[in-house]
């Protein structure tokens, strides 16, 4: 079988879990990277977690767990303006407990202030690599931050948290890429098998965030994520060590 896969990434922990259960997932996964959702308005709700939970989350983080932090609504236009305002807010203070920050677009069009002033922002954010969600509508942005020396990394995501498969995968660009959309423990394995045939050498992430929450969205499903984990762990590059 070919491996291909450097992580996986789950995305939407919130309240509905307590925090140690990610520990638990991370030691029998190490594989696994964790995306926390963070909008300013919508935390608290469901799959973005309250503030609290995130510093619980913090507390007990143990090495090497990877968390990624997926910005989404006013902090990420704050950030593309440049116009500081994030920094400024309570969220910021968390910025050093991730290893990756994820820009969620949602197929909007992001307007940036001048360059400088946008590619300043991204370097404020404790110079981590930065996930720029290609949705067909920022794909530029991408561009420029590369461009700027911004460690970029690219995620194929045309369905922006709805839980839609695309109809066809494209080519990974860059050294490093990811794949997001509508991946569920029900087509892991098929949509596998169909990366396998299009990525080359290049290794790559996935992302699942809508089919691994109960039916009514309220719930972040253990099951679900370690029937997910289990499915991809045959495709993740061993380490030489």
């Amino acid at each position: 079988m070919k491996q291909f896969i450097k992580q996986v990434t789950v995305t939407g922990a919130d309240d509905s879990i307590p925090t140690t259960s990610l520990v638990g997932i991370h030691q029998v996964y190490p594989f696994v990277e964790f995306g926390i959702l963070c909008s300013k308005n919508n935390t608290g709700s469901p799959r973005f977690p309250s503030q609290q939970w995130i510093e619980e989350l913090r507390g007990i983080k143990v090495y090497p767990m990877q968390l990624s932090m997926h910005l989404c609504g006013s902090w990420v236009r704050s950030l593309c303006f440049g116009d500081g305002l994030i920094f400024k807010d309570w969220i910021s203070a968390y910025f050093d407990m991730f290893n990756r920050i994820q820009l969620n677009f949602h197929a909007q069009p992001h307007r940036i202030g001048t360059g400088y002033r946008f590619i300043g922002a991204l370097k404020g954010l404790n110079s981590l690599p930065i996930i720029f969600q290609l949705d067909g509508e920022n794909n530029n942005l991408y561009k420029f931050a590369c461009d700027n020396d911004i460690k970029a990394y690219p995620l194929f995501d045309l369905s922006g948290g709805a839980g839609i498969l695309p109809e066809y995968y494209s080519k990974p660009i860059g050294d490093y890429c990811g794949y997001a959309g509508g991946l569920s423990p029900n087509n892991l394995k098929e949509q596998l098998d169909n990366l396998s045939q299009i990525i080359g050498k290049t290794p790559i992430w996935i992302d699942a965030e809508t089919h691994l929450r109960s039916h009514n969205d309220s719930v972040f499903d253990i099951d679900k994520v370690v029937r997910f984990l289990e499915i991809a762990k045959p495709y993740i590059i061993e380490e030489v060590k």
